[in-house]
């Protein structure tokens, strides 16, 4: 077999190869059957009565905004004892919650700090450098006071 031949008989297996993955490509596309949309009965009125108080204003109503009421201590609107005693409980509460929080954050950094020296370190010969920890605002037990 000459040079030739190989190259015109790799030449056609390209081909052959472009042709049958085109193929699958394209046969790919076709799904199915064309969609049709089915038809859905609509119904004829509403099966539920109005209610006594509605108001035959084509069923609408001017809109009256109060937003200047709304400012401050809205809860009050609704005039619930409970209501008003749960809202003066919820101040303390997140202040309560601010501080636990700052306290997590506080250990998450404790831990973190304390895990950085587990990691791999590379340093350059003769390279000089400064760590310093505040004492201060760290205790022996690891959190802050």
């Amino acid at each position: 077999m000459t040079v030739a031949a190989i190259h015109r008989r790799s030449w056609i297996m390209a081909i052959l190869l472009v042709a049958a993955v085109l193929s699958l490509a394209l046969s790919g596309c076709t799904v199915g059957p064309k969609y049709v949309r089915p038809s859905t009965p609509l119904a004829p009125a509403f099966s539920e009565p109005l209610p006594e108080n509605f108001k035959s204003v084509d069923g609408w109503k001017p809109a009256q905004p109060s937003d200047a009421e709304l400012k401050g201590d809205w809860w009050t609107l609704f005039d619930d004892p409970q209501l008003n005693a749960l809202e003066a409980e919820i101040d303390p509460a997140n202040q309560t919650l601010r501080e636990a929080e700052a306290n997590f954050q506080a250990a998450r950094a404790v831990v973190r700090f304390n895990r950085a020296s587990e990691a791999p370190i590379h340093r350059r010969p003769h390279a000089r450098s400064h760590f310093r920890v505040n004492r201060k605002a760290c205790s022996s037990s690891g959190s802050f006071s």
